[in-house]
């Protein structure tokens, strides 16, 4: 405007001016400062100074210190605005104002994206969380962050010259409040002090930059692409896989300052990502048996056991996708490391000693055994780490539950020294140790356990002070109300326990144990009120204990062990009803959180705990016990094969496995056969219904794992012979149903005589109690056609070699159980694996058919069947498995026809023989058959004539019977009738052919198709032949003399001469 005023071109007309201006106008001057001043702060911008308000400040935790209520009193006067009047003023100019982004980095609040592990729901409870937390000025993160930057990227002497007035204006007297904003600060809103702490030196690797540096705007992005590529190179180097955790378990996400605080303190085990926040006001609890159930429901690696001074693996460790070696100190620097965490915490506790001191002279410390001293350190120890780990976890949101963390954080911190001061207490008396005059494993076991807690409290210390949870070094303002006794304290009549003379656990390490021993594994703890009572008496003795859960590495089961501080209560729940009470003894009361165990001479002892170590506990308990319970037989089943593997692996496609993917070593196998009974007419009937895998691992991995593995007779079993390590043989199994993931298994055996039993089981061709092979030979082809539905082709690309038949019994195959047989089973061998088709049918379901055109072929007919086995080999030609899993389900649902071809007539009747018992005596094709039928009214008969007919006279014991097929015969396909030594035969020749009839022949006539909707009518059945309603003469034509006399050779009466006169009947 001002530029159009100084050359008067306002005054112009409008037209004039509004072409003229486009065509002639001066380009614009830079905007200038000023311009851009009156921009932003317009006439009426005022800046107005108000009163800070501090209703929304939570209340502050009371202390009672003698400074703390006059600091408190001073700073409240001079904060207040109460008596002071701020005067409203307006900016008189806005010289030097300049406009520019704020240097303040931005505020995390959570990592979100496709790939964040942490939901939105936890990012937006984070967020509340800080808004109730005590207000931290900006001024004093970004002197912390700045330093850190300072310390790492060499920043520049302008930010080191800022921070000394900025730090001066901040140093002043902390109250336990203001304390514990500052670690909750950082361990909830971003995620864990460790990991920005970590992250920081390599940003400063990848770019280096001051804050009060202006760059365009393309420099900072590409800047911002260099960090963000050097945090992936980060990220990725520090990567890790999450375990999978069992569904029924709560999950809640873990800071990464917890889990290495449990990472460096547990001997036993980590924490879990399943851990729960606690509740204020509930029982504090132990390593709360979250890393239990991650204990119990994984599985390692087999390791050697550490002494009870090392680490042990965690039992929800993450394993690496890819094996690499981790940086591992030197062991001077982790002793000095932990020897100087340890001397911190003891400078920063040491005025707490005095009360300890105190307590001592009053209670004649001096007294006390040494042995009674350690386990009383280890007392402390043990629930100092507990309210410890408990006080971490929690994520408290109001004022009154941070008030109450903050206490318990301190009693945490009061437990902890009393458990250093009496180890110092100790040293000093451990002259009076003398292993000549009295027990040497007593001794021993005093001092490990000593020196295992000294142990503990280096590693605890050194987690504290990296992840900040030191003391503060005003400690000993805050520990007014605190429990600083020595002794716990109990209430009632103490003889009650004298007079249980229960087993006691002699070892301290073993009934207090710290984490794994070279004997035992350790899954947890909790701390609960014990209540022991007699029935029927209002005596009671109350006190707290220590309930720890452990597995000696050579036992399947484990074991609770209860004992309190001073070891009068201390014996074990276990399987032996003989060493004490046993998990038998135990009731488990869910709505009030007890456990109440039954003791001898009518005492009980109640176990109260939290809600949340209740249920973990159960769930241990559980879990052990339905891992063995996938040993037991159930049932409808029956053991058929059992050992010890070498190794074993077990790889699941699901998202989620159940069993580490690892080979195990020495596992626990066992093989069920699944049957069923079924009450029918004939009797009981026991038929196949698949197997039952059930492992389990050895005891002396720490995490029990188990398998439980239905292999169902509808799936092909597919395998493959292997080598494992060292050469010992394998055998791999695979499973895939439909829509499902396939499931795989290597089981390598310690001989091969092992490894080939297994597999003849699973296939069925192995020789049972009893068994044998009846009869063997060579198989041509062999197909399967299920009724109404495709033929299957794979059959016919096979190649078939030979067949086997197994059945419980003599040699003498008449003898042989056919009928109601349940060992009778056909096994075909072709190249690539078997078929085990099981033979168990009643009485009138096998049937049979021979063909006219294929002399050396048999068919059998057979109703819906679902105890074949298919196993076939790996290296099949592909979709074998689906092919033949299809046919399977087809044979469940419709009645099948099995078509077997031999190479000679000699192989088709063994195999017809092993099959129905009946031995061919003459097996041939006439001429004719003729049946003499007479007519409804009058006296003439009329012959139904079939020619080219296949007969077979067939006998079993003493039983003989006369089989006919017939070929294009408008009255029926078969028909077959018993010939008996009554019956009267007579021979002709005319024409050059010899021919014989059967008078008065008891017989039924061939079934028709029309009567008959399925494919029955062309099968006849042996074992019950149909029921002889008609008396006519049959007459047979033979084409040659020779079949002729074997014909006759076979029938049970002799052979006349035909005669003149008619039948008697006529």
């Amino acid at each position: 405007m001002e530029e159009y005023a100084s050359h008067g071109k306002e005054n112009e007309k409008k037209q004039r001016g509004r072409f003229m201006g486009k065509l002639f106008k001066e380009p614009k001057k830079p905007t200038s400062e000023v311009e851009v001043d009156d921009f932003l702060h317009g006439t009426s911008d005022k800046l107005f100074l108000v009163p800070q308000s501090h209703t929304n400040l939570p209340p502050v935790v009371q202390i009672n210190h003698p400074d703390s209520a006059s600091w408190s009193l001073k700073s409240d006067l001079a904060n207040s605005g109460v008596g002071s009047k701020l005067p409203m003023y307006t900016k008189k100019s806005r010289k030097g104002l300049v406009v520019h982004f704020s240097d303040s980095p931005p505020t995390i609040i959570g990592d979100g994206g496709e790939l964040a592990e942490t939901p939105t729901v936890q990012i937006s409870i984070r967020k509340e969380t800080k808004s109730h937390l005590p207000h931290v000025s900006t001024e004093e993160i970004s002197i912390e962050e700045s330093a850190m930057i300072d310390s790492t990227s060499h920043s520049s002497e302008k930010n080191d010259t800022t921070e000394p007035s900025t730090l001066s204006q901040n140093q002043k007297t902390k109250t336990g409040l203001d304390l514990l904003s500052e670690k909750q600060f950082n361990f909830i809103e971003n995620e864990g002090q460790q990991q920005r702490t970590v992250e920081e030196l390599p940003r400063s690797l990848y770019i280096q930059r001051d804050k009060t540096d202006r760059r365009s705007i393309s420099q900072k992005i590409r800047d911002e692409m260099r960090l963000g590529e050097g945090m992936t190179l980060v990220a990725s180097r520090n990567s890790i896989v999450e375990g999978d955790i069992p569904g029924g378990i709560g999950i809640e996400g873990n800071t990464s300052q917890l889990e290495e605080l449990h990472l460096n303190t547990m001997t036993n085990a980590i924490r879990s990502d399943s851990s729960r926040s606690m509740a204020s006001n509930g029982p504090q609890v132990s390593e709360s048996f979250s890393e239990s159930l991650g204990a119990i429901f994984r599985i390692n690696t087999p390791r050697e056991t550490p002494s009870t001074h090392q680490m042990s693996q965690s039992l929800y460790e993450r394993q690496e996708s890819t094996p690499r070696t981790p940086f591992s100190p030197p062991p001077e620097a982790i002793v000095a490391a932990g020897d100087e965490a340890l001397t911190e915490f003891s400078k920063r506790t040491a005025q707490v000693a005095i009360l300890f001191r105190q307590s001592a002279e009053s209670e004649n410390l001096a007294s006390y055994s040494l042995t009674l001293l350690v386990r009383m350190g280890l007392w402390w120890f043990l629930v100092g780490r507990m309210n410890l780990e408990a006080a971490v976890r929690e994520k408290p949101i109001t004022p009154q539950d941070q008030k109450a963390n903050f206490r318990n954080l301190n009693q945490s911190y009061m437990d902890l020294v009393k458990a250093l001061w009496i180890m110092e207490y100790f040293k000093s008396r451990i002259p009076e140790l003398d292993p000549r005059s009295g027990n040497d494993k007593s001794v021993a076991d005093t001092l490990e356990t000593q020196q295992a807690v000294i142990s503990g409290l280096r590693k605890l210390t050194i987690s504290m002070k990296r992840n900040n949870f030191l003391p503060d070094t005003q400690y000993a303002d805050y520990i007014q109300g605190l429990d600083s006794t020595i002794w716990v304290s109990d209430k009632g009549d103490k003889s009650l326990i004298i007079g249980q003379r229960l087993p006691s656990v002699s070892c301290i390490n073993v009934s207090l144990p710290i984490g794994d021993t070279t004997q035992f594994f350790h899954y947890g703890r909790l701390l609960a009120e014990a209540i022991l009572s007699e029935q029927g008496t209002s005596q009671l003795y109350r006190c707290p204990v220590l309930l720890s859960i452990i597995r000696n590495h050579k036992d399947k089961a484990i074991q609770a062990i209860i004992a309190n501080q001073d070891g009068s209560l201390n014996f074990a729940i276990q399987s032996d009803k003989a060493q004490g009470p046993t998990w038998a003894d135990l009731r488990w009361h869910a709505r009030k959180s007890m456990i109440e165990i039954r003791l001898p001479r009518g005492f009980f002892l109640c176990l109260h705990c939290s809600e949340l170590d209740f249920g973990n506990f159960w769930r241990i308990y559980d879990y052990e016990k339905r891992i063995y319970a996938a040993l037991s037989q159930r049932l409808g089943e029956g053991l058929i094969f059992e050992t010890i593997l070498r190794s074993f692996q077990y790889l699941d496609e699901s998202p989620h496995p159940t069993f580490n993917k690892e080979p195990q070593p020495s596992c626990h196998i066992r093989l069920y056969e699944r049957t069923l009974a079924e009450q029918a007419a004939t009797g009981l009937r026991i038929m196949h219904r698949g197997f039952r895998i059930a492992l389990v691992t050895s005891p002396a991995i720490k995490n029990l794992k188990g398998v439980d593995l239905d292999l169902p007779s509808n799936l092909p079993i597919e395998f493959s012979f292997l080598r494992g390590e060292g050469g010992f043989p394998a055998l791999l199994l695979k499973m895939e149903e439909a829509n499902s993931s396939m499931r795989m298994l290597i089981a390598t055996f310690n001989e091969v005589n092992e490894r080939t039993k297994f597999h003849a089981i699973l296939t069925g061709i192995a020789l049972g109690h009893d068994e044998g092979i009846i009869v063997e030979g060579p198989v041509k082809a062999f197909a399967l056609d299920a009724e109404n539905q495709k033929p299957f082709s794979l059959l016919q690309t096979l190649d078939w070699q030979r067949f086997k038949f197994i059945n419980q019994g003599s040699n003498d195959l008449q003898s042989c159980k056919t009928i109601l047989s349940e060992k009778l089973r056909i096994i075909l061998e072709f190249e690539h694996g078997t078929i085990t088709d099981r033979v168990n049918v009643g009485p009138g379901e096998l049937k049979i058919r021979l063909d006219l055109h294929h002399p050396l072929e048999i068919k059998v007919l057979r109703q819906p069947q679902v105890d074949m086995t298919i196993s076939i080999e790996s290296q099949a030609p592909k979709g074998s498995p689906h092919e033949l899993s299809g046919l399977l389900n087809d044979i469940k649902r419709y009645s099948s026809t099995r078509v077997y071809a031999f190479p000679s007539m000699d192989e088709l009747h063994l195999f017809q023989v092993a099959l129905t018992g009946f031995e061919v005596l003459f097996d041939e094709i006439v001429t004719s058959f003729n049946i003499s039928r007479r007519r409804m009214v009058v006296p003439i008969y009329k012959k139904w004539d079939a020619a080219m007919t296949r007969i077979q006279i067939i006998q079993k014991e003493k039983v003989i019977q006369l089989v006919a097929f017939f070929q294009n015969f408008n009255h029926g396909d078969c028909m077959n009738f018993i010939l008996r030594s009554t019956d009267i035969f007579e021979s002709s020749f005319r024409g050059g052919k010899y021919s014989l009839r059967i008078v008065d022949a008891k017989f039924a006539l061939p079934k028709s198709r029309n009567e008959y909707s399925g494919i029955d009518h062309g099968y006849v059945c042996l074992d019950m032949p149909e029921y002889p309603g008609e008396h006519d003469d049959i007459s047979i034509h033979f084409e040659n003399e020779s079949a002729f006399h074997n014909f006759s050779k076979s029938l049970p009466a002799p052979v006349k001469a035909a005669s003149r006169m008619g039948s008697v009947r006529r």
